[in-house]
């Protein structure tokens, strides 16, 4: 912080990306909210909120770009921190997963997925890949003096012999 920034907590996405551990959600969070940057922190809520808004058929992660478009097309002029915690409350408390309150959601007019009567239906999820199905065992082997022997897995690869 002090090389790179005079010791004073960067206020624009750009910078806070750049720093240690700062992921694109986080960068976004803090500037709007933080800095009242034009921001959208985009996490799960507000992704359910915007596929459901506009009934975003492409799957997750695919959609995730133009969810991210979506969402900054929303952003009011003004208050961009007021604007960012409000459409994650809205995303975890009204327009939840199962049974999302509609009647409640200040959007319900606009929202396509509502209209279309299939709210609970976004956002689409690409299939899970099955696992392979992988076998182990495992053994304790115990000394004559009550002491276990213990064989070190090598630093490298999954459960390697």
């Amino acid at each position: 912080m002090v090389e790179r920034h005079g010791g004073v907590f960067p206020n624009d996405i750009a910078a806070l990306r750049a720093l240690p551990g700062i992921g694109d959600y986080t960068a976004a969070a803090v500037a709007a909210i933080a800095f009242d940057r034009p921001a959208v922190p985009v996490d799960g809520n507000v992704e359910r909120v915007v596929t459901r808004l506009f009934a975003v058929e492409q799957a997750l992660p695919a959609a995730k770009p133009a969810i991210k478009q979506l969402a900054t097309s929303l952003l009011p002029a003004r208050r961009s921190g007021d604007f960012a915690q409000a459409l994650m409350d809205l995303g975890s408390m009204i327009c939840t997963p199962k049974r999302p309150a509609c009647a409640l959601c200040p959007w319900n007019d606009d929202c396509v997925a509502h209209a279309l009567g299939r709210e609970e239906e976004f956002p689409h999820k690409a299939p899970k890949r099955e696992g392979k199905l992988r076998r182990g065992a495992a053994f304790v082997a115990l000394r004559a003096d009550g002491r276990v022997l213990l064989r070190q897995r090598p630093e490298k690869g999954l459960l390697v012999r």
